[in-house]
């Protein structure tokens, strides 16, 4: 049979795409992954040997990837056909057996979904479609759900109308159609029988149209996940949405007050005549779809589906080879008549996704803020590798039974244990330094702005200094520091500009107005785009009194700028971190209409993350 490659798509980031960029890093010739570690039920290759061949065979610029190179066969169509039971590729037609039509409905109903689970679950794909969230989706709305994006605490609402015509479902016994030979029990007979007809087949089908409207909020934890449900809830829009209520709004304001962005999702199925709408009128049309499509249902498409194994039909139940593949599937995807699985190996395997998602978000923030991987989290560059790995350990196995060894003896529980260890959390130290001037004017606090919430949410957004101009202007014999102008740099290339204090650069109207010329330092730029040069500031000098007279900034490249006083009359300090690990992150302080009356540093470092275990 053509070799099956199991790559993995998700809600997240690719793990295999991943795995091209830091291959050299998971398997390094000086420290090689234990071999017992990663267990293989097939010693033709070593196991990493097998990883390194998936590798080689991806595309990186798709979403997720087809398991068969080239090509991936169709979801199955109509009720009896077969399907491959992990995968849900349609095959042959084995059996035959009478079936009953039960009448339509309209549905409409909004969720709120705290795990890419629960948005399947909602949508109604199948029973553990955590599935598609790792091999790829072979429906249209698996496709609309992975859409989504929903990695680790994002909070989706969802909302779905959907025109059901009907569901077709087998009643009675399911037999062999005729011409369709029982596999005797031996084990080819029945590995052709798998690749024929595979190990299930489709035992109810709905089939009508639907349009499905969703909201993904990057929440990042478990808490500001919850917050947001709440808040979300509550909103009068969102409880009336049956009646008549227009959610856009809702998210529009959630986002300005929480800073959390909200992502618009759309796809309308089985109605091709339909237009998708705008984004402020997606309710409405999603409560008048049904109206919309009325006696338009040319074309329907299929909803939902359901399936048993063929150890349910007569004359293959007994089988021993088709009873261990019943039990093998069961192991991957969930239960069998009198098997209890605990937590499926697929599911584990979804799991280890998203640990590998959570480790990657973490290990992007220490490259984003410069700090060292290695040096600040040790025990998090090992779990990386033991995921990593064993992650392909178990796609390794999943491909096998896929590649036409359904009934073989299946060796997954070793490469399941980074499982358990919970979802890693980012987890940093901050310090503030005293303020230098006084507690006169507006306070400002840089760190808590940008995220509109606070310091932790802005380091999880990635927030950092890019690059800060000084101005100071000449009163008397002295000049004092009138304005911070400062420019932040997020992880996705959005910028943000802060100014503290007027200035009074901005109250000159031409060349000739009396007011004096302020001195402005110019940028010291830190950080600029992907190719930013890593030049945190160092060092920071500073005289104050009641007001801020002097301040000077100097990057690591030694590169600085500086505001300086005629007649200094204030204290002189330096500005130290508590040690050499902290770097500067933001600032805060009091200023009025004119002046920088008070001026702090906020630093952060990185301190190893936080193991949520699973509850």
């Amino acid at each position: 049979t053509k070799p099956r490659v199991l790559l993995v798509g998700g809600a997240s980031l690719l793990f295999l795409g991943a795995l091209l960029g830091v291959r050299d890093a998971l398997f390094p010739p000086s420290n090689p992954v234990a071999e017992p570690e990663l267990v293989s039920s097939d010693t033709a290759k070593t196991l990493t040997d097998k990883i390194n061949d998936a590798i080689s065979l991806i595309d990186p610029g798709k979403g997720y990837i087809p398991i068969t190179p080239g090509s991936r066969r169709p979801p199955p169509v109509q009720i009896k056909q077969g399907v491959l039971g992990i995968s849900k590729e349609g095959v042959g037609t084995a059996i035959e057996a009478e079936t009953t039509t039960t009448g339509g409905s309209n549905e409409f109903n909004s969720y709120f979904c705290t795990t890419s689970e629960e948005t399947g679950t909602s949508l109604g794909l199948h029973a553990g479609s955590s599935v598609d969230f790792i091999i790829g989706s072979v429906s249209s709305k698996g496709d609309f759900s992975m859409s989504m994006n929903q990695s680790t605490h994002n909070l989706v609402f969802l909302v779905k109308s959907e025109v059901i015509l009907g569901t077709e479902s087998i009643v009675g016994e399911a037999k062999l159609r005729p011409g369709t030979a029982a596999p005797t029990e031996d084990e080819e007979s029945v590995r052709q029988f798998f690749e024929a007809f595979g190990d299930s087949y489709v035992s109810s089908i709905t089939k009508g149209a639907g349009y499905y409207a969703a909201y993904n909020c990057k929440t990042t934890s478990r808490a500001e996940q919850m917050s947001a449900r709440a808040e979300l809830g509550a909103s009068a829009l969102i409880k009336g949405i049956t009646v008549g209520g227009e959610v856009s709004s809702a998210f529009s304001d959630f986002q300005k007050s929480s800073g959390t962005e909200c992502d618009f999702t759309q796809k309308i199925l089985g109605a091709p005549f339909l237009p998708t709408p705008p984004e402020t009128e997606a309710m409405e049309f999603a409560r008048n779809f049904p109206a919309r499509v009325k006696d338009q249902l040319s074309a329907p498409v299929v909803l939902s589906m359901t399936y048993s194994g063929y150890e349910n039909v007569n004359a293959l139940g007994g089988n021993p080879f088709i009873d261990k593949m019943a039990i093998n599937r069961a192991k991957f995807i969930g239960p069998y008549r009198g098997l209890s699985v605990a937590t499926p190996w697929v599911s584990n395997l979804a799991t280890l996704n998203k640990v590998r998602s959570g480790i990657d978000v973490i290990t992007r923030a220490y490259d984003y803020f410069g700090a060292n991987l290695s040096k600040v989290d040790p025990d998090l560059v090992t779990k990386r590798t033991r995921n990593y790995a064993q992650m392909g350990g178990l796609i390794l196995e999943v491909n096998r039974y896929m590649d036409g060894s359904p009934f073989g003896d299946f060796n997954v529980e070793p490469n399941s244990s980074m499982a358990q260890e919970g979802l890693p959390m980012v987890e940093f130290a901050t310090a503030r330094s005293q303020l230098f001037g006084e507690a006169r004017g507006d306070p400002f606090d840089d760190g808590a702005q940008l995220s509109g919430q606070s310091l932790l949410k802005t380091v999880e957004q990635r927030w950092q200094l890019a690059k800060v101009q000084i101005e100071a202007e000449p009163t008397g014999d002295a000049r004092w520091v009138t304005r911070i102008d400062t420019e932040y740099e997020r992880g996705n290339g959005e910028t943000k500009a802060l100014a503290r204090g007027r200035g009074h650069m901005q109250k000159r109207q031409s060349f000739f107005d009396t007011e004096p010329w302020p001195a402005v330092s110019g940028w010291l730029v830190l950080y600029q785009g992907d190719n930013r040069p890593k030049m945190p500031i160092t060092n920071v000098e500073i005289r104050s009194g009641t007001q801020v007279d002097w301040l000077k900034f100097t990057a690591k490249n030694g590169l600085s700028v500086e505001a300086k006083s005629n007649d200094p009359k204030g204290t002189y300090d330096v500005v130290v971190p508590p040690n050499d690990d902290y770097i500067v992150h933001s600032f805060w302080g009091y200023a009025d209409k004119d002046w920088i009356n008070g001026f702090g540093v906020t630093w952060i470092k990185f301190v190893p993350c936080k193991w949520l275990k699973p509850q």
